[in-house]
């Protein structure tokens, strides 16, 4: 019974820092918890709603497509 239940904690507490971690803290599980909390800082959420690590994503693959770019160019370049 001891093991079932750190399993669970363990399973329970990988899912709530990873909810924390890629909607951030305010909106975090549909934002349930946004209004009891007194806010740390002056967290203003992105203008079209996407997470911190969303957008990291984003300019990640966009980086990545640019460089592909620049590569076919100079492979164009030497043919």
């Amino acid at each position: 019974m001891g093991k079932m239940f750190g399993i669970l904690a363990i399973v329970l507490g990988v899912w709530i820092g990873l909810e924390v971690y890629t909607k951030g803290t305010n909106e975090a599980f549909g934002g349930i918890f946004a209004g009891l909390m007194e806010p740390v800082s002056d967290y203003e959420p992105s203008p079209d709603g996407r997470s911190t690590v969303q957008r990291i994503g984003d300019n990640v693959r966009e980086n990545i497509e640019l460089g592909a770019e620049r590569t076919r160019r100079g492979v164009e370049r030497s043919n």
